[in-house]
């Protein structure tokens, strides 16, 4: 391997190595160039030229050996030690050109850019193995309260609301956005396309009302759009959760309404986490859209042929570095990239990015140099699934800004001039994975929500009256619409006819029970218990016992003779003096029956 690789070079490429070693000799020819290297370096005086390297050209051996096969990563090296030996800087090279730096001590052990066999193995004797990387946290508190942007587009009072930071906890967010998602969808008031699935405009309006806090933006934030920028700030939230929901086997398409499955209503009574990680690992193995479609000033994504890699694929890879993020530490969303791409934590956005441009397909293609790097494609892939998806089902924190200005890394490209931001998503500062986050990526074996401050919403007296002691939240206004009856602003009253009407479309009063105990100021009186003690007898009193036909008879003695005849009396029930219901499911062997007394089932 070592004469192999050194073989590989020109003698132009090998002679300025000769100077570095200690000895006389300046041979000529190729043979012997290599000869003397290898009697140099693949011998106990290895180690005194390991001692001679600087620091960062220790760090440079030490990755290559221990972690990289014997090659030098250029990417990996400076992401990790924000610095890069001399021998591979811009005018040096990993690759088999001459470095402008053969002065480098280095150079005796790097050849083409990789470390040869023989020597890898002398060197792991004694070259320590590398510091693990470690991913920088920010303090609670050193967050700041505001954040100016980057670039020039908005160049305004710093301490103006326009860059004032936003925090949520989104853990607590998803415990009351998830069973109110369920409800409206339940309720029939969520639209969407029967062909993509996505919701309408006006669904999206209903789905934003219920959420805690609405969506991340408003309809005042966007006031700074301006006329050429490409997108919107909104929506966000309301534009995930129809496709999670749907993703998740929690509600399905019927004609241009989403229904809730079977699933998605027994998840009305089923811990919200357990929803929330299944819902999670579904959407990360077949979501059914790239996230990456929503950076729409990239276009191109959706010509002929296979353009875009496969999104499961990048989600699998961020998962992956997410789970070396400690818990609960708010982290910036650049230290997540930095650790990426310095544990070579790596995927692709596309197959060719020659296909896609920004604004012109020729003079704005991403296929040209710097056009096509780290933060531009792959950062803003993992900006909308951290902001749109991760956020969304509360397993991550946010802390986030409006995203005029506040990333200029693509400013350097063709016809970005004038946009305020790259994506609607550029917004988005630090993060913090929860403990319900953490759950989801299997870190944990078991749930252990944070604490989360719950003031109680309501009293429930003893004429079944519900009064409210804070202002609700809109999913929990939704479930009170439900299933009591609006008497005053802040009242509502609990009657048989509310709540049997909720039932007749398919509610669990079950359900609001549970609601009521678990925001009651204090535990229900006994005239709740035996209010819903009695609803629930007069739910278990009818079952539907499925279809059937209801047959005129000519005469009370045909209906005498059917309900008595073996070959018919099995699978009919008088309903009347001449009348006769035939379940659905024995049909066949009541027309059977029929044939052999003589008489014809009726035409339908």
């Amino acid at each position: 391997m070592f004469d192999e690789l050194l073989s590989s070079l020109t003698v132009d490429q090998l002679k300025p190595r000769l100077a570095l070693l200690d000895t006389q000799e300046r041979p000529t020819r190729k043979a012997d160039i290599i000869a003397l290297l290898r009697r140099h370096l693949l011998s106990p005086q290895l180690r005194d030229y390991w001692e001679k390297l600087e620091s960062v050209d220790r760090y440079a051996v030490a990755e290559a050996v221990h972690n990289w096969n014997g090659r030098f990563d250029p990417v990996r090296f400076s992401n990790k030690y924000s610095d890069i030996p001399a021998l591979f800087r811009a005018g040096g090279t990993s690759g088999s050109k001459q470095s402008k730096r053969a002065d480098s001590t280095l150079s005796l052990f790097f050849f083409s850019g990789r470390v040869p066999g023989e020597l890898c193995d002398n060197l792991k004797a004694f070259v320590p193995e590398p510091e693990p990387d470690i991913l920088e946290t920010t303090a609670d508190e050193d967050i700041p309260d505001a954040c100016p942007p980057d670039g020039q587009a908005y160049p305004q009072d710093p301490a103006s609301s326009l860059y004032r930071v936003r925090k949520v906890a989104m853990e607590i967010v998803v415990r009351h956005d998830l069973p109110a998602l369920l409800h409206l969808v339940d309720s029939g008031q969520v639209g969407v396309s029967d062909k993509t699935g996505l919701a309408t405009a006006a669904s999206l309006r209903k789905i934003e009302a219920v959420l805690m806090g609405g969506d991340f933006y408003s309809e005042e934030d966007e006031s700074g759009l301006r006329k050429w920028d490409t997108g919107t700030l909104r929506p966000i939230r309301p534009y995930a959760w129809p496709l999670l929901l749907q993703t998740g086997g929690l509600a399905k398409r019927n004609g241009k309404k989403l229904d809730l499955t079977r699933k998605g209503k027994t998840a009305l009574r089923a811990p919200f986490a357990e929803t929330v990680k299944e819902v999670y690992g579904r959407w990360r193995d077949k979501g059914m859209l790239d996230e990456f479609r929503r950076i729409q000033v990239v276009k191109g994504q959706t010509g002929k042929g296979r353009r875009m890699t496969a999104a499961a694929e990048r989600r699998a890879v961020i998962e992956e570095a997410l789970e070396s993020c400690p818990l609960g530490k708010w982290m910036h969303v650049d230290e997540l990239f930095r650790y990426m791409q310095a544990q070579g934590h790596d995927f692709e956005v596309a197959h060719d990015y020659w296909k896609l441009y920004v604004a012109d397909s020729n003079y704005g293609s991403l296929g040209y140099s710097g056009y096509h790097g780290f933060e531009i494609l792959q950062g803003r892939y993992i900006l909308v699934y951290l902001f749109e998806y991760l956020a969304t089902l509360g397993m991550i924190d946010v802390a986030y800004v409006l995203p005029y200005g506040m990333r200029d890394d693509y400013r350097g490209l063709w016809g970005t001039d004038d946009l305020s931001f790259f994506s609607r998503y550029d917004g988005l500062l630090f993060f913090r994975l929860n403990p319900l986050g953490a759950w989801c990526l299997d870190l944990h074996d078991e749930y252990r929500p944070a604490e989360a401050p719950e003031d109680p919403l309501l009293t429930v007296s003893e004429d079944l009256h519900i009064h409210l002691i804070r202002v609700a939240e809109p999913g929990e206004l939704l479930l009170l619409d439900r299933y009591a009856e609006r008497t005053a602003e802040q009242t509502w009253m609990l009657t048989a006819e509310s709540v049997l009407g909720a039932m007749e479309q398919g509610q669990d009063p079950g359900v609001f029970l549970r609601f009521l105990e678990q925001r009651s100021e204090r535990p229900l009186g006994s005239t709740t218990a035996d209010f819903f003690a009695e609803i629930l007898n007069r739910k278990a009193a009818l079952r539907d016992g499925g279809s059937a036909r209801l047959l005129h008879c000519s005469d009370a003695g045909l209906v005498r003779l059917l309900i008595s005849d073996p070959a018919t009396r099995e699978h009919c029930l008088q309903a009347g003096a001449k009348l006769l219901v035939v379940p659905e499911k024995e049909e066949k062997g009541f027309r059977d029956g029929l044939r052999k007394l003589g008489y014809i089932f009726p035409a339908g």
